[in-house]
């Protein structure tokens, strides 16, 4: 690798939201992140890990994570530094997280939260930062990974209003298994991933249908409109309606 093609693995740019935006990266993104929270709020939601982050937070988002991310406030503005290659001694991966770096690595994420320039000196500031930050940031550990939770929710997606009962039986355990096997691995119920499944699918309707809440309440299962709503603000922290009209502002 050459000088030019080195320093094309980086991607330091300042992202500014003027209103809630909804972020799809479901398809997993192609570089490891750090993010340097100014303004604003957002809220990250991975199929393993949910994050939330104010100003003054920084944040780790995994190469290949695949996640949605809601950032609220009315400017919104973070520090976004992509790069490809994470040194680490750890065959496990890195988890999306909330880092808490303390006063030096403090201080080199300061020094880039206002820098656009990818240089020998931005990337030794990053690396450095990096190198104080991996011997406490949070590792997955492959005993987490388990096939049960991945092809439960893919059924899910699949099929959003059906039992649990049936969820399970298509993974060839009990539902109270499915439930165990659920908590240990995800820390979360399949009925939360469930949720989660169809706020986004809510997210796509409201956006690119006329269809009415009420409608896209029942279409999805819910037991009531309002039920609906509280789960949807949950989420994503914005009432549908509202939602809907910010999409199509």
């Amino acid at each position: 690798m050459n000088d030019q093609e080195f320093f094309t693995t980086f991607r330091f740019v300042q992202i500014h939201i003027h209103e809630y935006h909804h972020t799809d990266n479901s398809h997993g993104v192609p570089t490891h992140f750090i993010g340097i929270m100014k303004s604003g709020s957002g809220l990250l939601i991975s199929d393993r890990t949910r994050i939330e982050v104010g100003a003054g937070d920084v944040f780790y988002i995994p190469k290949g994570c695949r996640y949605h991310s809601y950032w609220r406030g009315e400017d919104c503005v973070f520090q976004s530094l992509g790069f490809t290659h994470l040194p680490r001694d750890r065959k496990c991966p890195y988890a999306l997280q909330v880092l808490h770096p303390e006063a030096e690595a403090a201080a080199l994420f300061s020094a880039l939260a206002d820098t656009d320039t990818v240089s020998a000196y931005t990337v030794g500031l990053l690396y450095t930062a990096l190198g104080l930050m991996l011997p406490t940031m949070a590792v997955d550990h492959p005993q987490t990974y388990h096939p049960i939770p991945y092809a439960a929710t893919q059924y899910m997606a699949e099929h959003l209003t059906a039992p649990m009962s049936e969820v399970a039986a298509a993974c060839g355990i009990s539902e109270s298994a499915l439930y165990q096997i659920f908590r240990r691995a995800l820390g979360k119920t399949p009925n939360a991933v469930r949720q989660e499944l169809c706020c986004r699918r809510a997210i796509d309707l409201l956006q690119t249908t006329d269809l009415s809440i009420e409608e896209i309440s029942a279409g999805l299962g819910f037991s009531s409109s309002s039920y609906f709503r509280k789960v949807f603000g949950a989420v994503t922290g914005q009432t549908p309606r509202d939602f809907r009209k910010r999409s199509i502002m």
